[in-house]
């Protein structure tokens, strides 16, 4: 049995409904001052922390982004990564990262696995520049195929409902952004 604390205990100390607890963790402005600080202290005397995997199963998404490069060696993909991670940071979110290491097949397992996860955005930079990555992920989602205009990631976007950026080289340059 884990020690840690769950927004009931917090609910629970503090004399509030579980609802009441959790618009105080969302910071929702419909909670008394008195209320809120009286929650906000049963969370530090508990050492209470938001349990992120609930909070993604709830809301249908993580605060995740998927990032997948080549290879975290490459200096451009260091950069790459470092950039994704302190703007993704700004907006509270965190990154995952997966290296494909030129692998295709890889490519679509790693893809696959970040939107099972039900990331909140995904950058796939494709292995040589090749976009049928999407083609790899037509089970996950209806409507992708593997024309110009599916291979797009304004089209990948949509059926996704995640933002999508793909990079097609290794200078930089984005082949199309949503």
């Amino acid at each position: 049995m884990s020690d840690r604390s769950i927004l009931r205990d917090v609910a629970q100390a503090a004399g509030v409904s579980l609802r009441t607890a959790s618009r105080v963790l969302n910071d929702d402005p419909r909670v008394a001052a008195t209320t809120r600080e009286r929650v906000q202290g049963v969370m530090k005397d508990l050492s209470y922390t938001p349990d992120l995997m609930a909070r993604s199963l709830r809301g249908g998404t993580d605060a995740t982004i998927g990032l997948v490069v080549e290879s975290i060696a490459d200096p451009f993909f260091s950069e790459l990564v470092a950039a994704v991670e302190s703007t993704a940071s700004d907006d509270g979110k965190s990154v995952l990262v997966a290296s494909t290491h030129g692998d295709a097949s890889r490519e679509v397992r790693v893809v696959t696995d970040l939107l099972r996860r039900r990331v909140s955005g995904l950058l796939v930079v494709p292995t040589a520049g090749d976009v049928s990555v999407v083609e790899g992920v037509r089970g996950l989602c209806d409507g992708v195929s593997g024309t110009d205009e599916a291979g797009s990631a304004a089209h990948l976007a949509k059926v996704l409902d995640a933002p999508v950026v793909l990079v097609v080289d290794a200078k930089g340059m984005a082949r199309s952004a949503a």
